[in-house]
């Protein structure tokens, strides 16, 4: 939908808002502009449907497939739901793609992104907390979101990935993720790597 928009003139959010599904931080943070997502509750759905299996079990087979609806979890705003100006969002989108396209390099930082941005330290970090974002936040979550996104498909050392995102050492990285997400990296990629062979099984 971004695409389309882009090749038909249309000026995302200031003439149509995009809101995706899923809430994949990977791409709606690599998206431009950086997509808004409705958060669904996979985990709520899965007792959900756990539950519904065991209450089948001993029963004849239902003739049509059983639907199991549940509601979102909320939404995660991000640019393509608006919030800066028409300027604004083009120095904040131009900020975000910069981070983007510099994630694996450990000494960017905020001086460097308000440089892409073509404003001065003080004045991008306002531009960032009027989107409600702060600009190390961001480098941060866009580097981890690549971190989840190397743990769950390859099988690269944690050392290996650290290097990758832009964090100075596997041990820095193992922390912060702790911090963040309450579980080591070792036990999200299992767990990811579990969920991915239940969706194919």
């Amino acid at each position: 939908m971004l695409r389309a928009c882009k090749r038909a003139g249309i000026d995302v959010p200031r003439e149509a808002k995009i809101v995706g599904a899923d809430d994949d931080e990977t791409l709606c943070l690599y998206a431009s502009p950086s997509l808004s997502s409705v958060r669904i509750d996979h985990e709520g759905g899965g007792r959900r449907a756990a539950e519904a299996l065991r209450r089948s079990f001993g029963k004849p087979c239902p003739a049509r497939p059983v639907a199991l609806v549940f509601d979102p979890s909320g939404v995660t705003r991000r640019l393509s739901t608006g919030r800066p100006g028409p300027e604004g969002d083009a120095r904040l989108a131009a900020g975000l793609a910069f981070i983007s396209r510099h994630l694996g390099e450990r000494l960017v930082g905020a001086t460097d992104v308000a440089a892409a941005m073509g404003l001065g330290r003080r004045q991008a970090e306002r531009l960032f907390r009027n989107a409600g974002k702060s600009i190390r936040g961001e480098l941060e979550a866009v580097r981890l979101a690549r971190v989840k996104t190397l743990l769950a498909s390859t099988g690269m050392t944690l050392e290996s990935i650290a290097v990758e995102c832009g964090f100075s050492t596997g041990i820095y990285l193992s922390g912060l993720f702790r911090r963040r997400f309450g579980v080591s990296p070792g036990s999200w990629r299992r767990a990811a790597r579990a969920q991915r062979a239940m969706a194919n099984a």
